[in-house]
């Protein structure tokens, strides 16, 4: 498995988990549920995690991919830069999510404030993630449009052989 691979692999969490923490911690904050909330903290923790993992995977997975046709260094170069401000983001958020889990824990006051922090960071992630995948479509998409012709392709062949083969067997 190459950089490339790595990254397809560990690159969604991040982004599934900044979500879903957001929404967790969200609902933690109005339940006023510590546990809750705790869980919240975890998964931006993780989330955080998993993003220095893509981030070092990405620039293998950029030597890789820059060259091709559909997807170009300017575009990659852009990829990139949002990937370097988003990673910062989930550190900051990750910092900011164990330092409210040790407030959580001593029972000190300022995890109210460190919460209702990392729920405004984490909805500039969210925002910030909504301009990434507009950015992400520009060399997916044609990737995925190359994938369907291959795909009819390959359904034509086999049609064809299908053919073939029912011709053999009348000849025979």
């Amino acid at each position: 498995m190459n950089d490339a691979h790595l990254h397809m692999v560990v690159n969604h969490f991040p982004i599934i988990g900044t979500i879903f923490g957001l929404g967790i911690l969200i609902t933690g904050i109005v339940l006023k549920n510590k546990t809750v909330k705790t869980v919240a903290y975890v998964i931006f923790i993780i989330a955080a995690l998993f993003g220095a993992f893509s981030m070092g995977t990405g620039e293998g997975a950029e030597e890789l991919v820059e060259d091709m046709p559909s997807v170009g260094k300017q575009i990659i170069h852009e990829h990139e830069e949002l990937a370097e401000t988003f990673a910062l983001l989930l550190y900051i958020i990750g910092a900011f999510s164990i330092l409210s889990i040790y407030f959580s824990i001593k029972k000190i006051v300022f995890e109210k404030y460190t919460s209702l922090l990392v729920v405004v960071l984490a909805l500039v992630a969210v925002f910030l993630l909504n301009r990434w995948v507009h950015q992400v479509e520009k060399f997916v998409t044609p990737r995925l449009e190359l994938m369907q012709l291959l795909l009819e392709k390959f359904k034509m062949l086999q049609e064809q052989n299908k053919v073939k083969k029912k011709e053999t067997i009348k000849n025979k």
